[in-house]
């Protein structure tokens, strides 16, 4: 909250009302000091939370630069407001555009300069070799060499490539990069595409697209692209898909997530049943092993815990670990054993290594400064794709804004 003259400026936020991945959304309000009604100036889920005023009465926010673009670049715009009343008075005027996310802005007392805060997260794909005999993992090699967000999705059943998805022109696509490669190849383009995964017979990407921040109950596609090349075809339609995930042979099934439950669906015709009921207590994580016989849960709260399901007979056991549990939850291509992400008691970085029995060990301990997403191993078991994710902040100043 800020204030200025008679009137005070905030932004509200409003939690998605709709299940599913939906965004928040944000009103840009300001209300008089002495009371009253506020004045209700923007609404959008493309409006951030920061807000300042200039020393000449116009209001300063943080707007996505290009609504149009996937891209979640953000810039600096300016509305005059009627101290009295509250209204806008004229239009809105972009002041500045940058990459990355806007977090905080700031006026000088004089009026002449602004300073504003940026945060980058850059996502890059690093390689690492599993033990046979130890687990343990190699020091990671770097594989994708640019400076754009790469997301690790998957491997091709040959474990000679890694798919990821990106965005660098406004559209996402899909790229296939091999491991001794370091160019990768475009092999699917569209808008509003992610998480590929290779389907369970190994001839086709999977991916969902078609989620609309704006209208999130619309429905999500599955479609399907071949591996080799060639156009896309729907799967299937269904509102509030989260996340999905393939078995492997001899399972044809994939399994998505909604709010209400986990469904299984065969790839080649796309009809859906129900598999497991995920609506109390709320979910964080989930991952089915390959040869689908058990469930591995996360529950919302619990940072040390995972729930192993047996989905036969629902059996539960539970395995608590010292280290808190990031996003990664991968099983091992044998269904024996996976590939955790987190952070260890002292802050650091970790992918740890759990067996059936319980029994886990960290296997690769990072560095502070960088983030360690996901830890996704080829299916020969022989390679793991590690997510990397460093955080840039920079202050920048504006003069003549």
């Amino acid at each position: 909250m800020v204030s200025y003259g008679k009137r005070l400026a905030y932004v509200k936020r409003f939690e998605a009302a709709s299940p599913g991945p939906s965004e928040d959304k944000h009103s840009l309000e300001t209300g008089d000091l002495l009371g009253g009604q506020p004045k209700v100036l923007k609404t959008s889920t493309y409006l951030l939370d920061v807000v300042t005023w200039a020393t000449d009465g116009r209001l300063l926010f943080g707007y996505r630069n290009d609504p149009a673009s996937e891209r979640v670049d953000t810039g600096i715009w300016s509305l005059r407001v009627n101290q009295e009343s509250g209204e806008p008075e004229g239009k809105e005027v972009q002041l500045s555009t940058g990459a990355g996310r806007l977090c905080g802005l700031s006026v000088s007392r004089d009026g002449k300069r602004l300073v504003l805060w940026r945060e980058n997260l850059s996502p890059t794909v690093f390689l690492t070799e599993i033990d046979a005999k130890t687990h343990s993992l190699s020091r990671p090699r770097r594989l994708t060499l640019d400076e754009n967000s790469n997301i690790v999705a998957d491997w091709t059943p040959d474990s000679q490539a890694v798919l990821f998805f990106s965005n660098r022109n406004g559209t996402y696509k899909i790229f296939r990069q091999r491991i001794d490669q370091v160019v990768p190849e475009v092999l699917v383009e569209r808008h509003s595409l992610f998480q590929p995964r290779v389907s369970p017979n190994g001839k086709e990407i999977l991916y969902l697209t078609g989620y609309n921040p704006q209208t999130p109950a619309q429905p999500v596609s599955v479609m399907a692209a071949p591996l080799a090349g060639g156009p896309s075809r729907v799967v299937l339609q269904m509102p509030f898909i989260e996340t999905f995930q393939c078995l492997r042979n001899p399972s044809k099934l994939c399994v998505l997530a909604t709010p209400k439950g986990l469904f299984s669906f065969d790839p080649e015709d796309g009809k859906v049943q129900p598999l497991y009921d995920l609506q109390a207590p709320v979910v964080f994580n989930w991952m089915v092993s390959p040869d689908g016989e058990q469930l591995a849960l996360v529950y919302a709260g619990s940072k040390h815990k995972i729930t192993f399901v047996t989905l036969r007979n629902n059996g539960r056991r539970e395995v608590e670990l010292p280290e808190s549990l990031g996003i990664g939850l991968d099983w091992m291509p044998d269904s024996k054993g996976f590939l955790l992400t987190g952070w260890s008691t002292n802050g650091a970085p970790v992918v740890i290594g759990l067996e059936p029995d319980g029994q886990h060990q960290v296997l690769l301990e990072g560095d502070r400064a960088v983030q360690y997403w996901y830890a996704i191993p080829s299916p020969d078991g022989r390679h793991a794709a590690l997510q990397v994710v460093t955080r840039e902040n920079n202050v920048w100043m504006v003069e003549n804004f």
